[in-house]
């Protein structure tokens, strides 16, 4: 790989680190601290919290080289799924009224 190459990956994996991290604050904010998964048993922001944490310790210890696409798309395929299971516990608990409820 050309150091250009190595450049750009370093600074995708910045960005990647970046997001799950800002991620990883949604989450907890919006339903661990507001007891939102300990009150309705949803689980989903825990699956996505488990999957930033996850890749965010495969880019603090990578096992494998970093300067390879193939785990940068690893990483960002991981990302999106966490954003998925995010995504998905806001519309669920907008839809069934559970922050309505929290504010009460």
């Amino acid at each position: 790989m050309s150091s250009n190459q190595i450049k750009e990956l370093e600074l995708k994996y910045k960005l990647i680190s970046k997001f799950m991290g800002v991620f990883i604050v949604v989450n907890l904010s919006l339903f661990v601290t507001t007891g939102l998964i300990s009150d309705y048993g949803y689980y989903f922001p825990l699956i996505a919290l488990g999957i930033f944490l996850l890749c965010l310790l495969y880019l603090t210890f990578p096992t494998t080289t970093l300067y390879s696409n193939k785990s940068y798309i690893a990483l960002f395929i991981a990302l999106w799924i966490g954003i998925y299971f995010t995504g998905a516990s806001i519309v669920y608990m907008v839809q069934h009224d559970h922050f309505r409820k929290l504010m009460e």
